[in-house]
């Protein structure tokens, strides 16, 4: 918005030429763009914010909170570690090697999810009605088939593929993508 880049722009000279903070003015520019933002968005939404808060409400779902906060702490520390390891005793190629394949992973998670999320309504009508979930049990059959064949073009001409996709630089990506498809086949055959 206008605002947000007037206050950008304005912090960043005054930090630059005023305070000569050097390179460090960029920081304090989008830092104040982002406030400025962010105080916006809550003067704009003031009437519909609600200040009341249902206790149950609030409990329940702090105890989920509390509950996933361990797990997202070692996801957000096991990614480094993890690419300092194979930085150390693989090399430095294989953690972008290693990143490039997950991201083929990741965009099939994706996938795989929407799938899983489109048939939640399905799944709960047909427990209800008949108990035995012809219509899912053919969906997630395509869906495995999907995986499967997945796997196997990665493992196929996934080489080529990925090779023109990243300039020939990612190709021993291809390898790791066919078994990062094997491991979201068995996550999702439970």
């Amino acid at each position: 918005s206008i605002a947000e880049t007037v206050t950008s722009v304005g912090v960043t000279i005054f930090t630059l030429f005023v305070l000569g903070l050097g390179r460090d003015a960029l920081f304090y520019g989008a830092l104040t763009s982002a406030i400025t933002s962010f105080l916006g968005a809550i003067f704009f939404l003031r009437r519909w914010i609600c200040y009341e808060l249902d206790k149950p409400f609030l409990n329940a779902h702090l105890l989920v909170c509390l509950r996933s906060l361990p797990s997202s702490i070692v996801e957000k520390v096991r990614s480094p570690f993890q690419n300092l390891l194979f930085a150390k005793y693989v090399g430095t190629s294989f953690v972008g090697v290693f990143n490039h394949s997950q991201q083929y992973m990741n965009m099939t998670r994706m996938m795989v999810k929407a799938v899983t999320n489109a048939l939640w309504k399905p799944a709960l009508v047909e427990a209800r009605d008949a108990g035995d979930f012809h219509f899912v049990l053919r969906c997630w059959s395509c869906m495995y088939f999907f995986l499967t064949i997945l796997g196997i073009f990665f493992a196929t001409v996934g080489r080529d593929v990925i090779g023109v996709l990243t300039n020939y630089k990612m190709v021993d990506a291809h390898w790791l993508a066919a078994v990062w498809m094997v491991v979201l086949l068995v996550e999702n055959t439970g």
